[in-house]
């Protein structure tokens, strides 16, 4: 068993608690624990996952509030590069991977960056039958494509993923909300 295998769950049951800076330490010790021994075990992938939605999340809401936290932008780099190193040996992390990467890119602004990611993503869980993955990156094609008609079929496809599976994945409910809002606006007729 390594020995982060649940540090990164338990970051994210202190962030969905509200305990923002529980979170941020536990995250942040995962990390370093992956410094000193990186894992492949199958059974790290919920931690490695939850770590990175951690520092994402952490840095989603510090961009939304007009932030520049340049600490919080590096742990969510290294956060995402640990995840892609593991979906590089362990096939099942590689749909997650893309989708985080996708997120960190749309953090940053970099939309083109992110629609690639999520594509990328998209194939991936498609190939592995992962839905939850498919729906996460439809979602996130829908958050990252500038064009209305072609965000549109994404959110719709990523909703009804998520609908037909009851799931409503955590660390996502930003970007989710986000994808919905655009929905909304864009049935408004004036």
């Amino acid at each position: 068993m390594c020995s982060s295998d649940l540090d990164g769950i338990t970051a994210a049951a202190h962030l969905w608690a509200g305990d923002v800076e529980g979170a941020r330490r536990i995250a942040e010790e995962a990390l370093q624990n992956l410094r000193s021994a990186f894992c492949t075990m199958g059974s790290a992938y919920m931690s490695l996952t939850a770590m990175a939605e951690v520092f994402l999340e952490l840095l989603e809401r510090d961009r939304k509030e007009g932030g520049h936290d340049t600490a919080l932008h590096a742990r969510a780099t290294e956060a995402c590069r640990a995840v892609s190193a593991y979906a590089a040996r362990t096939r099942i992390g590689r749909p997650r991977a893309y989708v985080l990467e996708g997120r960190l890119a749309l953090a940053e602004g970099r939309n083109s960056r992110a629609a690639v990611q999520f594509q990328r993503a998209l194939d991936w869980a498609r190939r592995l039958r992962m839905p939850l993955e498919e729906a996460l990156s439809h979602i996130g094609l829908a958050s990252s494509l500038t064009d209305s008609s072609a965000r549109a079929p994404h959110r719709e496809q990523g909703a009804l993923i998520l609908r037909k599976l009851g799931a409503r994945p955590w660390g996502y409910d930003s970007m989710i909300s986000a994808t919905l809002a655009s929905e909304a606006e864009s049935t408004i007729v004036t």
